[in-house]
């Protein structure tokens, strides 16, 4: 992976300090000592945190629009209590919207580990955030490690460059050579290299990687999965509501390119060079609407994720994937878009919810949240469980604080589960949230460190090679898809496989439905 690092440094991790913060006395700052030098966290509780860790030199001037390049050394002891900046971004409300600094220099990441470790390396967590690839953070308050560290897990997460500056596709950038236009996914991948080579720093243990995401994060998971230039950096895999087949279907190289001219010409730059791209102002990039998304360069991505999983060409580790029961919620999501894909067979579906008892608006809502989240999910699980263990979820659990609002889990809604932090979703709990909170993340800490995620006191959950999932609500239990569940699975397949993979390769045989 020498092109990710321009220079192909090493980040190899001095292994006589690999314990160094688990030795310091209570009452000192826990101190690691990485290639770039020596950084101090602080304390909390029973946890050691670092944050604003540099994995990649800042991508400002020349390294705007170019693949990550080694970071810089530093003297002395560096200070890892702040978050670094997030990346340039449009300013939303709470709790979608990152609060703070942002800079184009935000390559950081944030370490949440046990204070007492013990002889034996800890299981490691990366969260890639979400945010349709314009918004988010690894600092934001939803994703605090603490709760999933207490669980013995080292908890990472990571910044990505986001919108235009991230998934920019432009002809003047090509003439360069640039590998990849997928400058977000180069920086996971940079984090994933640096988090290999340095995590035995801080207890981790570099053989037991396991990424997860959601949303992008999740679509994210999908890429890297789908990489040959990722391959080796992680272990096992978690993707959240991270779509699938409809949510890529603009990944194909010419709809980028096409992207990345409409942009050059809203910013009044249609004939840019190099340099006038990198002569643009942050505020003039954000300025004009971009949709941002990883696309088939030919080097990080060589064909869709999706269609890679349906060779079985997919990095060949565990996987624990689902989706939530309201993710139509998400109003992003296009109603004409939908339309487009399925042709007839969008009525043909809509009726069959409304024939189920829901009210037009309701069976939208449903439609939407099966084509872009629920099905496409279910079809990378039954691919992937053919070369790996799997396991397939359905949350649904609304927290007491909305259970007259709404009527299912909506994007991004069991997030405050898996990392305990309902007051940074701004939401409140009763005692039976808590208790799900719990379950769920001693199933996902549990995945994180053997690739199982049964263990003593949890509902057995079996893998997806039963055709059945979890379902996770108040009452948590196996359940096997309806009939109805079968049929949308089947068209929402085959016409996404159709836009997705071209005419060439619609008639590929989709998985029977159990």
């Amino acid at each position: 992976m020498r092109a990710i690092f321009g220079l192909g440094a090493s980040f190899l991790c001095i292994a006589s300090c690999s314990h160094l913060a688990a030795k310091q006395p209570k009452s000192a700052a826990p101190v690691a000592q990485i290639r770039s030098g020596s950084i101090s966290g602080y304390h909390a509780g029973d946890i050691d945190v670092f944050r604003g860790i540099p994995y990649v030199a800042a991508p400002l001037g020349i390294r705007r629009w170019a693949p990550p390049q080694a970071p810089l050394r530093w003297g002395g002891t560096r200070s890892a209590v702040e978050f670094g900046p997030s990346c340039p971004q449009p300013q939303l409300p709470a709790p979608f919207g990152v609060d703070g600094p942002k800079s184009e220099d935000c390559l950081y990441l944030n370490i949440w580990k046990p204070s007492t470790l013990g002889r034996h390396k800890r299981p490691v967590l990366v969260w890639i955030h979400g945010g349709a690839f314009l918004i988010g953070s690894g600092s934001q308050p939803l994703y605090d490690g603490s709760r999933l560290a207490r669980r013995g897990v080292i908890v990472v997460t990571i910044n990505y460059r986001l919108g235009a500056l991230g998934f920019l596709t432009h002809r003047a950038l090509r003439t360069e050579r640039v590998p990849s236009a997928n400058f977000g996914l180069l920086d996971q991948i940079a984090a994933l290299q640096w988090i290999k080579r340095n995590i035995a720093a801080f207890g981790g243990d570099p053989h037991n990687i396991t990424i997860a995401g959601e949303s992008a994060g999740g679509v994210s998971v999908q890429a890297l999965m789908a990489s040959p230039v990722a391959r080796g950096l992680f272990d096992k895999a978690i993707i959240q509501s991270g779509g699938g087949l409809a949510a890529l279907a603009d990944a194909r190289s010419e709809m980028a390119l096409a992207a990345g001219d409409a942009w050059a010409k809203s910013v009044g730059a249609p004939d840019a060079t190099a340099a006038d791209l990198r002569a643009l102002s942050v505020e003039k990039i954000l300025s004009a609407p971009f949709i941002a998304f990883p696309s088939v360069d030919g080097n990080l991505l060589d064909r869709n994720p999706a269609e890679t999983f349906a060779r079985g060409e997919e990095a060949k580790v565990p996987l624990l994937i689902g989706a939530n029961s309201w993710e139509g919620s998400l109003r992003i999501l296009s109603d004409a878009f939908a339309q487009g894909l399925l042709g007839h067979d969008y009525d043909v579906l809509l009726q069959s919810y409304v024939a189920l008892g829901q009210n037009e608006a309701s069976a939208r809502d449903r439609l939407r949240g099966d084509l872009f989240f629920v099905q496409p999910a279910r079809f990378l699980a039954e691919h992937h469980v053919a070369v790996s263990p799997t396991w397939f979820y359905h949350f649904d659990m609304v927290p007491a604080s909305l259970r007259s609002q709404q009527p299912g889990t909506a994007h991004g809604g069991e997030l405050a589960y898996l990392f305990g932090t309902p007051d940074a979703a701004l939401v409140s709990w009763d005692d039976r949230d808590r208790m799900l909170s719990s379950e769920m993340m001693d199933y996902w800490s549990r995945f994180v460190a053997t690739g199982d995620p049964n263990g003593r006191g949890l509902p057995v959950w079996q893998d997806a090679r039963t055709g059945r999932h979890l379902l996770l609500r108040r009452d948590v239990r196996m359940v096997t898809p309806t009939g109805q569940d079968n049929r949308v699975y089947e068209t929402v397949t085959a016409a996404a496989k159709a836009w997705t993979t071209g005419p060439d390769q619609a008639d590929e045989p989709t998985p029977k439905t159990p």
